[in-house]
């Protein structure tokens, strides 16, 4: 296939772009088809289309597997800058106009909603009454997948239980929620008095190990299930066989109706770190820093301290 020269790009070279970008972060036509809502074949037809454009293969596809070409992996990389570029773009316009508009894409931790002071919820209707122009876009999730989804700039900014810093991304710390080992009331030490459980018994009876519970010694404990979010791990001790670590704010309506309490709170404790994060190299952007403000102001309401003024 003989190398062409490229002199102007138009509107259907983006499209064909955007196609071969959504094939080569699926790893293959066939996972592609759901993300972009066609079927395999004019998914082919696209890519052979810009590789004709072009004058060179970008990918070997079919019963091999699916791998880019040298070429591929340069035409790939320059388009992620490219689509970079073109939301940078976008982003300097909103920022000359003196409305704030736009879409703001939040990504936030699962769960989030049961927090009694509700600070994201406050924080949304802060921003949609203030700034009524702005296009808000929101999904939840784990915080594995939302860093993800910003480093792939698919969302914007996450409110998210700090894990383990990623490069290319920054964090702003919220504040420290406890979190107690609990069990069900139909468990069977639940009717046991508080002097008559030892920590020994605890540490003995079947426990779910808790991913998002970072800082457990889960060695001391008798582990015998395992969860990634929440509320899988308030379903097992709900099953009255476990117990398992929950943050306060999410076991409270269970608490409070009696289904559940915690296992000598003062020996079995942790703490879950909240953050904001987002892309470093967008944090001065409009719509991110108008967020920030907001939830700043919604924070310091609570009688937080934050760490916002760093970006400032």
């Amino acid at each position: 296939m003989a190398k062409k020269t490229i002199n102007q790009f138009s509107h259907s070279d983006l499209r064909l772009l955007n196609i071969f970008k959504v094939v080569v972060e699926n790893n293959g036509v066939t996972p592609a088809q759901d993300v972009l809502g066609k079927n395999k074949a004019t998914i082919s037809i696209a890519l052979s289309d810009l590789e004709t454009r072009f004058g060179f293969s970008l990918c070997q596809r079919g019963r091999g597997g699916f791998k880019l070409t040298p070429e591929g992996e340069v035409i790939y990389r320059a388009y992620l800058a490219l689509h970079e570029g073109i939301d940078n773009f976008t982003n300097v316009i909103n920022s000359i106009d003196e409305t704030t508009r736009g879409e703001l894409r939040i990504y936030i931790d699962d769960n989030f909603i049961n927090h009694q002071e509700m600070l994201v919820t406050h924080t949304l209707q802060k921003v949609s009454q203030k700034f009524p122009n702005i296009n808000l876009y929101l999904t939840m999730g784990s915080s594995q997948a939302a860093k993800e989804k910003l480093s792939h700039d698919e969302v914007d900014i996450a409110v998210m239980q700090r894990t383990t810093p990623d490069a290319g991304l920054t964090y702003l710390d919220l504040y420290k929620e406890k979190e107690y080992l609990y069990a069900s009331s139909n468990h069977t030490i639940f009717r046991r008095s508080y002097l008559d459980i030892s920590k020994t018994d605890i540490l003995q009876l079947p426990t779910i190990q808790s991913n998002y519970s970072n800082g457990v010694e889960w060695s001391r404990y008798n582990t015998k299930a395992t969860t990634d979010d929440k509320e899988a791990t308030a379903f097992l001790i709900l099953t009255d066989e476990f117990t398992g670590y929950l943050p306060s704010f999410y076991a409270k309506q269970w608490l409070d109706s009696g289904r559940m309490k915690a296992l000598r709170p003062q020996d079995f404790n942790n703490h879950i770190d909240y953050c904001v994060v987002m892309k470093t190299t967008r944090c001065n952007e409009l719509l991110i820093k108008t967020w920030l403000d907001c939830f700043d102001d919604i924070l310091r309401e609570k009688g937080y301290v934050t760490n916002f003024e760093a970006l400032r």
